[in-house]
């Protein structure tokens, strides 16, 4: 159980942006919705397409691509491909969060 331990202490410091953005942000193109699919191209539009580009581009595949890690269902290569395919896409989502808190800064600093 190391990793849960490790697990648990990193997600101490982590903040999900969805409830500060439902309570204080409000755009016509958010169409009511505040869910990151639907915030990030609005405000941070730099990133409009570029999921697209990755195999693994959204949270439903990621958690079945990790699944299929887990119960053991690939070969070697296969897996290390899927676990690229995976770090690129954690990546990916780990920056938008930084540039979505950034621009709910810039967002708070001109109000």
């Amino acid at each position: 159980m190391p990793l849960a331990c490790d697990v648990t202490r990193f997600g101490m410091g982590q903040v999900d942006l969805e409830p500060l953005i439902r309570q204080n942000v409000q755009h016509p193109d958010f169409q009511g919705r505040t869910s990151l699919k639907v915030t990030l191209p609005v405000l941070v539009p730099s990133y409009v397409g570029r999921y697209k580009a990755l195999n693994i581009n959204n949270g439903a595949l990621a958690a079945a691509a990790f699944q299929r890690i887990r119960g053991g269902e690939l070969s070697e290569e296969e897996e290390a491909t899927v676990r690229a395919e995976l770090l690129e896409y954690c990546k990916l989502d780990t920056l938008a969060m930084v540039e979505l808190l950034l621009a709910l800064r810039r967002l708070a600093d001109e109000n």
